[in-house]
């Protein structure tokens, strides 16, 4: 069953006012936020680095995965 997933991001001010969070948000629900920065530019770079590491998460997935093949 395919997923019909769509991931957004925004960098919100630190609810205390003590900086900058990124926030992941997928169907309407918050489903990640990073550490407290203190710049714009580090939440930008931590989304960055997130979707890399769900890219390579989600590439060996479907090479561990493959349809048609015998998995063991």
């Amino acid at each position: 069953m395919a997923s019909n997933k769509r991931r957004d991001y925004r960098v919100d001010p630190h609810p205390k006012g003590l900086g900058f969070v990124a926030i992941e948000i997928m169907n309407g629900k918050a489903t990640w936020q990073s550490q407290n920065h203190c710049d714009v530019e580090f939440c930008r770079l931590e989304i960055d680095e997130r979707k890399k590491r769900l890219e390579a998460l989600n590439n060996a997935a479907k090479e561990k995965y493959k349809w048609g093949e015998k998995n063991g």
